[in-house]
């Protein structure tokens, strides 16, 4: 949101601030999420300011987040989520510890988590063992240059005849 004078940027400003503004994101979460609208007040706590990355934990600060499905597809749910205050990280938090975590969060729905990816709170190492691990992966997948997804990998081995990229195919002969 922009204001096309300084004098309405400062209103809209102070609207955010005073949470006259309500925010609502939409995303598509994993599974069937529940057709009826879903409360979370889970506290959140920053594992780490410096990776980025929070956990649900009795520890963490006190955080709001509402939950409406509008569409479920037979795999995946279509959610608005309505978050009624700003932890870092809150609605892929939440949502993970529900065990709906967002299609394509590359952090919140990764097994780095546990077997569960999180759900329910339940991290099944350290928060030092799960820092170290979200940075080996971090650095596999740059250092391998896969971002996340092996089927693109250029080290995923080949099948007999196959070609992986242009290169590939040149030194073939096949272009």
């Amino acid at each position: 949101m922009f204001g096309r004078t300084p004098a309405k940027a400062r209103d809209m400003e102070q609207q955010i601030r005073t949470r006259q503004v309500t925010k609502e994101y939409v995303c598509r979460v994993e599974g069937e999420f529940p057709s009826e609208p879903i409360s979370c007040k889970e506290p959140i706590e920053v594992v780490s300011y410096k990776i980025g990355v929070c956990k649900v934990s009795p520890k963490g600060k006190e955080c709001l987040t509402e939950f409406t499905r509008l569409n479920y597809n037979g795999r995946s749910s279509v959610v608005v989520c309505r978050p009624q205050t700003g932890r870092m990280h809150q609605i892929r938090v939440h949502l993970q510890y529900l065990g709906f975590p967002i299609i394509n969060d590359p952090l919140y729905n990764h097994t780095v988590f546990g077997p569960g990816k999180g759900k329910g709170g339940t991290i099944e190492k350290t928060d030092e063992q799960l820092i170290q691990d979200l940075i080996a992966i971090h650095n596999a997948e740059n250092w391998l240059g896969m971002d996340g997804d092996v089927e693109l990998s250029m080290f995923k081995p080949k099948e007999a005849g196959e070609c992986r990229n242009t290169v590939d195919r040149e030194v073939r002969g096949v272009m």
